[in-house]
């Protein structure tokens, strides 16, 4: 529990925040961010996708929510963790097009036109089960959002209750 001087205190601490001031200072934060959390794991980097954009990613995210204990780390490693994966889905979506349309051209011979309808059907198992991981992605991303603005709001909701407003004056200034 918070002493009624630390509260203030932390308040005046703030103001004088500037944040990062360099260029060097700003180009590094990324970088910095995602070597203290788990996304600069090699085994979340797969062919061309690059540690520096998942730790940019995950530096985003950290400066957006800025967490201020390991529940709300855990929360925002999991909304940068499922938006690498999304943004993997999307990829591999159009390879299993690619994939698909090509398989069935080749059947057709060189004049053979193949439409979306007919790759779609051919590879309906493929991209039944490509929905269903973009769908788990969807909800995890959804739920520790979701648990993440509740722990906000809570928050906020006690910084009110500890820091109220001062009344409205009612009576009219001296002199008037």
């Amino acid at each position: 529990m918070a002493t009624t001087k630390q509260p203030a205190a932390g308040r005046r601490k703030a103001q004088k925040t500037t944040g990062q001031g360099t260029a060097e200072s700003k180009a590094t934060s990324p970088v910095n961010a995602g070597k203290r959390n788990i996304h600069v794991n090699k085994v979340q980097i797969l062919g061309d996708e690059s540690a520096e954009g998942l730790a940019f990613l995950s530096a985003e995210y950290h400066e957006l929510y800025s967490p201020e204990n390991s529940i709300e780390h855990a929360l925002v490693d999991a909304l940068v963790n499922n938006e690498w994966s999304l943004r993997r889905l999307r990829r591999t979506e159009i390879e299993i097009w690619d994939r698909v349309s090509d398989q069935l051209l080749a059947k057709k011979g060189p004049n053979g036109v193949v439409t979306a309808g007919e790759t779609f059907a051919a590879g309906s198992a493929e991209f039944v089960r490509h929905q269903r991981a973009v769908d788990a992605c969807e909800r995890n991303y959804f739920r520790a959002l979701k648990e993440l603005q509740r722990i906000e709001a809570a928050r906020t909701s006690r910084r009110v209750l500890q820091f109220p407003q001062p009344p409205k004056r009612t009576e009219p200034p001296s002199g008037a």
